[in-house]
């Protein structure tokens, strides 16, 4: 009878996991050194997910060819979250683009950016190691710190 009923149990508890709702937070911000970002935290398969980080409006990038620019883009790959870590560094051809964070708490989020490349009229640019910071649309309405 024991055995039946942990077996019950067990089968109810992945019932109910399997029904859990999948969730998106929609988190943006800005660079420290200037221009925005933003991106999505889903729950896929169960687990945190970032995608589509993306940046833009003025981030600074300074170029060997071309001088002083500004640069906008996208990461194309999903970032697991891991004990609230996430990052990826992608080739995409023409620049490699490094984006690493972590959730502070469930509402804000810090890391970092850093793109290398050459771009529309410039060659050999890097914008450094530059510093962003996000908070979810939740805390943002709310007026919530």
């Amino acid at each position: 009878m024991k055995r039946l009923l942990f077996v019950a149990v067990l089968a109810l508890s992945f019932s109910v996991a399997a029904m859990a709702p999948a969730f998106t937070r929609y988190f943006s911000g800005s660079v420290e050194e200037g221009g925005l970002m933003a991106f999505k935290l889903k729950t896929e398969d169960g687990h945190k997910v970032v995608k589509g980080f993306q940046w833009g409006k003025g981030v600074p990038a300074t170029c060997e060819v071309g001088g002083e620019t500004t640069l906008n883009g996208a990461t194309g790959s999903a970032m697991r979250v891991r004990h609230g870590e996430f990052g990826a560094t992608e080739d995409i051809g023409y620049a490699i683009q490094k984006v690493a964070g972590e959730f502070r708490t469930r509402h804000k989020a810090k890391g970092t950016l850093r793109v290398r490349g050459d771009f529309v009229d410039t060659e050999n640019c890097d914008t450094g190691r530059l510093h962003w910071t996000a908070t979810d649309e939740v805390t943002r309405a709310s007026g919530h710190p």
